[in-house]
């Protein structure tokens, strides 16, 4: 299982190399590509790849920890996240800012994700993640649901989801035609995970 904030510095490194963090790349978008990573390779590995809850609001999907780190706002995301912990053996707070090992399983199918969403508006993940029967449509469009407090989003859930969502994606493209994104997910590239920990018995 991986720090939120390693992956999400992996999305914000990408943008940076390919010039985009300057654009159109605020905290959302970074939440949303942490969001559908930790989607695409939770149905397929069957393992969360991030520690700590995801959580639904108002506006979409956010992930507390990233936030927490002060991942949050509206400024574009221009550098990679960093939060201050304690280094025990230091006996000091230091800033840290995780980042995914190269060797680690899960960068392939991190790539596919960047290639699939990362050119997509934060505007267009919104929307794409606040789809009609989506984990976020379950939980805040809840008839039961009271209040406007962020609910969490289980992982059942969301495994779910995206677990069918190629389905989804075949039935729709009977109908009518795809959008780029949809047509990538016809086919994801997310199965060079099996390296990843094994679920508990």
């Amino acid at each position: 299982m991986n720090s939120a904030l390693a992956i999400a510095n992996y999305f914000v490194q990408s943008a940076i190399d390919q010039k985009m963090a300057g654009k159109d790349f605020p905290p959302s978008k970074v939440h949303g590509l942490v969001y559908l990573a930790h989607g695409w390779l939770l149905s397929s590995a069957g393992a969360a790849i991030i520690k700590g809850e995801v959580m639904a609001d108002r506006d979409g999907i956010f992930i507390p920890d990233l936030k927490a780190a002060g991942c949050w706002g509206t400024k574009n995301v221009t550098q990679l996240v960093s939060v201050v912990e304690m280094d025990d053996k230091r006996g000091l707070m230091v800033e840290q800012t995780p980042q995914l090992a190269r060797n680690n399983p899960t960068l392939s199918a991190l790539a596919w994700i960047w290639k699939t969403y990362g050119a997509l508006s934060s505007f267009s993940i919104g929307q794409h993640i606040k789809e009609a029967g989506s984990p976020w449509d379950q939980v805040w469009n809840d008839p039961a649901r009271k209040g406007d407090e962020p609910r969490a989003v289980s992982n059942p859930a969301i495994r779910a989801w995206f677990k069918g969502l190629t389905g989804r994606r075949e039935e729709q493209k009977s109908i009518s035609k795809l959008t780029r994104t949809q047509q990538l997910e016809l086919h994801p590239k997310v199965e060079k995970t099996q390296l990843m920990p094994k679920r508990p018995k």
